[in-house]
C-alpha cells in the first residue's frame, strides 16, 4: 500500500512540477477518493509517507499563493 502511494505520488509530483496537473485533481491521484482531502491534510499525508518530498511540498505552497 506504502509503495502504490509513493508511487503515485512520484507520478503526481513529476506532473505538477511540469505544469500537467492543476492542483485540485492531486489529491484524488495520491490517494483515492474516498472523501475529500484538504490541501493541508494531503501535505499532512504525503509528508508523513516520506518527508524527504518536503521540497515538493513547499513548491504546492509557493504555487498556492
Amino acid at each position: 500500500m506504502v509503495q502504490r502511494v509513493r508511487l503515485r505520488y512520484r507520478q503526481c509530483r513529476d506532473s505538477v512540477r511540469q505544469g500537467l496537473l492543476p492542483l485540485k485533481s492531486v489529491s484524488n491521484i495520491v490517494l483515492p477518493p474516498q472523501r475529500p482531502l484538504s490541501l493541508n491534510r494531503l501535505i499532512f499525508l504525503l509528508s508523513f509517507f516520506n518527508s524527504k518530498y518536503f521540497d515538493f511540498i513547499s513548491l504546492l505552497s509557493k504555487r498556492r499563493s
